[in-house]
């Protein structure tokens, strides 16, 4: 029988050569490492598009007079530059009350929030590279759907907000199911800071590129384009390169698939057969973590959505210094994050340290110090 130019056999025969090249080329890479890589950039992608809309609600909206409010009461405002106010001036389309901006910046919180118990589930039932994979793509998809949603409404701006917010709230539920599947016992913390990085890297990234995108061109539009394509870029690369766990990875090393598989089956318990709710609602270090985790959201959140708004609307910085000031603290904790991760994990493998009493110790000095930073800096 005559062979057609596109028989499964040789395209089968392609596919085991193009896995053999691939698998020759990565062994020097550990790949539980580029996964981390590409959840951090994951990360920074989702993030940069969050506040990417904080400050470009600044340009997008009329600025309030520095005399005068809309209720005909004086205000204290700082003293405008003829030139930022003839840029913001030429670029505002929309007279947004600042109720309906923090409406809009709020509004991705509503899905963020209810994504997160399923994201868990489905990222266990499918694997956390699909959920997390489709959050991102969804997300990026939304914000090349900005400019057209909010001209059409700022309702509709705030619903395609709520969207995203569901699209990202998948992001921490289904990268914690990657870690529990890639990270051995003996580098989960340097892991986990490498992806928690992900979180200060994308907020400095975000308002620092904003702020330049914003101040080059004569229009808003452009920061959400580039926050959209940006993630769809990132989607190529993860569906090509990362994988749910070691054993479906297709050219990861026999090595390392080995050892992360031998040190999570040495330290696994076995699986409840029905979930413990009761308990777990009733849990007092849950609780507590919760509580620890709500405190710790509700001043970060704070300062991430309502900087870059004090910074324009009431210093009247420009968008460029606006971007720059708002992005100051997210950089300086891009080293503790990936520092300590690595400070962790080295006193519990030179038991200096429980595991427990590592996390206890970390987690109050951690939210201690950004609590007593919050109290200066109001």
């Amino acid at each position: 029988m005559k062979a057609y130019p596109y028989s499964p056999v040789k395209t089968n025969a392609g596919r085991r050569r193009n896995l053999s090249f691939l698998t020759r080329g990565c062994a020097c890479l550990p790949q539980r490492y580029v996964l981390s890589v590409f959840i951090l950039v994951g990360l920074v992608v989702c993030y940069l598009m969050r506040v990417c809309v904080n400050l470009a609600l600044n340009e997008m909206t009329f600025k309030l007079n520095a005399t005068e409010s809309h209720s005909g009461t004086k205000q204290h405002f700082c003293p405008v530059e003829a030139s930022t106010a003839n840029a913001t001036k030429t670029r505002a389309e929309f007279d947004w009350d600042q109720h309906l901006q923090h409406d809009i910046i709020k509004s991705i919180f509503i899905g963020y929030i209810v994504a997160h118990v399923p994201a868990g589930v489905l990222a266990d039932m499918f694997g956390g590279k699909h959920i997390f994979g489709i959050g991102i793509l969804v997300s990026s998809i939304l914000s090349l759907c900005f400019p057209f949603l909010a001209r059409l409404s700022p309702y509709a701006f705030i619903f395609g907000r709520i969207l995203q917010g569901f699209g990202q709230g998948v992001m921490f539920p289904s990268s914690s199911a990657l870690i529990a599947k890639w990270a051995p016992p003996s580098e989960r913390s340097t892991m986990t800071g490498i992806i928690q990085s992900g979180v200060m890297f994308g907020n400095a990234i975000g308002y620092i590129t904003s702020g330049v995108i914003l101040s080059m061109f004569p229009g808003w539009e452009p920061v959400f384009y580039f926050c959209g394509i940006i993630g769809l870029i990132w989607c190529v690369g993860w569906y090509t390169l990362c994988y749910s766990s070691p054993a479906e990875h297709p050219f990861i090393t026999e090595e390392e698939k080995n050892m992360i598989e031998s040190q999570i089956a040495a330290t696994a318990k076995a699986k409840p057969k029905n979930i413990p709710w009761k308990s777990i609602l009733t849990s007092a270090p849950f609780l507590t973590a919760n509580m620890i985790n709500f405190g710790h959201a509700w001043a970060l959140f704070t300062m991430v959505n309502e900087m870059p708004a004090y910074m324009g609307k009431v210093l009247n910085f420009n968008v460029k210094s606006s971007g720059l000031f708002s992005a100051m603290p997210h950089i300086a904790m891009i080293p503790t994050s990936i520092g300590i991760g690595y400070l962790c994990d080295w006193l519990i493998k030179s038991e200096i340290m429980t595991v427990t009493t590592n996390r206890k110790i970390f987690s109050f000095l951690g939210k201690l110090g950004f609590y007593h930073f919050q109290l200066l800096i109001n």
